[in-house]
């Protein structure tokens, strides 16, 4: 580490805001609060400047994706320039790089404000803030599919500077997360920098403590697969040491609710376990819209009811949710249940019902009876309605799938369970 500053400054770190990003799964369900969840990437936005208002930053950082693919929506550009036109308001800078969702975006072209400062994406750019004793090192993406190590190119820490490198990079791999601009920490460590701010990884994630190595976190989540709180980090820089703190600033929550129903007998019991996961939802969510997707899982003796009457369950479950008077939305409900007795316990049997089992367990295997099945199966597919009226079973994705002896094999043990069950 150089030998840094002595002025104590703040400032933020974000990353992957995805601006105007369409949300994933709202449109195929009813009384979708589709408006407000489209909005949220802007208010989220709306936040980080209000926070760096409210806490006098110095400057801003976005480490990537700020612009989502290559849409040129001029919608997109007058509200970015706005909310930047307020930070410049009140004397904050931005320094921002291109990751791979923004790195062909139309709207680099655009007129950018005068306090944000788009580093090159041909080399590593180093940019200097006097009055703090500031060097903030970046390289935006030149293409969306960058796979060069491009913290090689940063240069040394500057001696006597507080050093800070801007990078959108997946490190040496992460699962959810395609590997660009791929490097290791002790590349980053190398430099010498005082912080590095990091954007591509969706979730906070403090991967160095000194120098502090950071990935601030998508600011808004865009689909059930980025629950929980998001945010920015702010950064408060004191005669040289960092003190880091994750900020939540979404408007709107996503949630991913697994519900065990196997010491569950009853549908009122089903129905209160439901309740009570979405108040806790509501709860965290803390006055922000949530969206919910919903999975009733376990061996349960509702397993035969659930499956004969799932849709009114279904049905029933929304308007629980909406009388609960919290800003709660589902936005999908998976049933993947299971009877209490297995294929085999119930093969086992020495009965017409264990008989059955022992037949349809070899069903699979019968490419002719496959093959009608398939015909017979496509059919009711093309008459489904877009989204299939929310209806997510086990059944139902194994015959998306076209994986048909799935198929025959779950409903094979949901027929034998339910006439075990009715003995």
């Amino acid at each position: 580490m150089t030998e840094a500053a002595s002025q104590n400054f703040k400032f933020l770190h974000a990353a992957d805001i995805h601006l105007d990003s369409p949300m994933r799964g709202l449109s195929n369900y009813e009384n979708a609060p589709v408006e407000a969840m489209r909005g949220a990437t802007r208010a989220a936005l709306s936040n980080l400047v209000d926070l760096a208002i409210a806490e006098a930053c110095a400057f801003v950082l976005i480490a990537g994706d700020l612009f989502d693919g290559n849409q040129r929506d001029i919608g997109t550009a007058h509200f970015f320039a706005r909310q930047m036109a307020r930070l410049g308001e009140n004397g904050i800078n931005v320094y921002v790089v291109f990751g791979n969702h923004d790195a062909e975006t139309p709207l680099k072209a655009m007129p950018w404000p005068e306090n944000v400062k788009l580093l090159s994406n041909r080399r590593a750019e180093s940019v200097s803030v006097p009055e703090l004793n500031v060097t903030i090192h970046g390289r935006s993406f030149a293409r969306r599919d960058e796979d060069r190590n491009l913290a090689e190119t940063y240069p040394i820490a500057v001696p006597d500077s507080f050093n800070i490198g801007i990078l959108h990079t997946a490190l040496t791999g992460h699962a959810a997360h395609e590997l660009y601009a791929p490097c290791s920490l002790d590349d980053l460590k190398g430099k010498g920098y005082d912080y590095w701010a990091l954007g591509h990884v969706h979730d906070f994630s403090q991967r160095h403590a000194d120098p502090p190595i950071i990935y601030a976190g998508n600011l808004q989540g865009r689909s059930v697969r980025e629950t929980g709180p998001k945010g920015a980090v702010l950064v408060n820089v004191e005669a040289g040491a960092v003190r880091v703190q994750p900020r939540i600033l979404d408007a709107a929550r996503w949630a991913d609710v697994g519900i065990d129903l196997t010491a569950t007998a009853s549908r009122d019991g089903l129905l209160g376990l439901v309740r009570q996961n979405l108040v806790n939802v509501a709860d965290e969510a803390d006055d922000r819209v949530a969206a919910v997707r919903l999975t009733l899982r376990g061996r349960t003796p509702l397993h035969a009811e659930i499956s004969r009457h799932e849709r009114t369950l279904v049905e029933d479950i929304h308007v629980l949710a909406s009388g609960l008077g919290r800003d709660v939305w589902l936005e999908k409900i998976r049933f993947r249940t299971e009877a209490t007795l297995t294929s085999t316990e119930i093969a086992a049997r020495d009965d017409a019902v264990g008989d059955l089992a022992a037949r349809l367990a070899g069903a699979g295997q019968d490419g002719d009876l496959m093959a009608l099945i398939a015909d017979d199966v496509k059919a009711l597919l093309n008459k489904l309605p877009a989204g299939g009226n929310g209806l997510d079973s086990a059944l139902l994705q194994a015959a998306l799938a076209q994986d048909f002896a799935q198929l025959v094999a779950d409903a094979s043990a949901d027929l034998v369970a339910q006439l075990a069950e009715g003995d």
